[in-house]
């Protein structure tokens, strides 16, 4: 498992970390099952009982939001989110099938759709972030893993 990434997040030891978007849903499902009196687990949606979600967030099944999450007004979470501790999450922001690693702030009106992105980002006002594999074409990519970079 890549730096960073917490120790909540179980993800099937035979694969890449960046191959997991794809099965994160079934990943999500077995997570969400395990979650103890710490998680109020209710149709799909585990969320810590310390984070704060304001009112009219949008949240949709399989969902994750763990401890000292902070989520604005008008925010969409939609299918197949992990949330991390301590991730704050602007008004009207929408996160899709991304995996959220501890320490982020997420300002107002961004998009954030199918990415892994680890700990301590900052995402500014108005941004759009999303894997491209659905747009055709080459999409190679390289990751840097500790002293190995790894190409995709």
């Amino acid at each position: 498992m890549a730096v960073g990434v917490t120790y909540l997040f179980k993800a099937p030891d035979n694969l890449q970390l960046w191959q997991v978007t794809g099965i994160l849903q079934n990943i999500l499902v077995e997570m969400i099952g395990g979650f103890g009196h710490d998680y109020i687990v209710k149709d799909g949606i585990a969320i810590h009982s310390i984070a704060v979600i304001e009112k009219i967030a949008v949240l949709r099944v399989l969902l994750i939001v763990c401890i000292h999450c902070f989520i604005r007004v008008d925010a969409c979470l939609c299918v197949g989110v992990f949330l991390d501790e301590n991730v704050e999450m602007g008004k009207g922001c929408e996160i899709k099938t991304s995996m959220i690693f501890n320490n982020l702030a997420i300002a107002h009106f961004n998009f954030i759709g199918d990415p892994i992105i680890e700990t301590d980002v900052n995402f500014e006002a108005g941004s759009v972030t999303a894997n491209h594999f659905k747009d055709g074409g080459n999409k190679n990519g390289r990751w840097e893993y500790g002293m190995e970079s790894i190409q995709n």
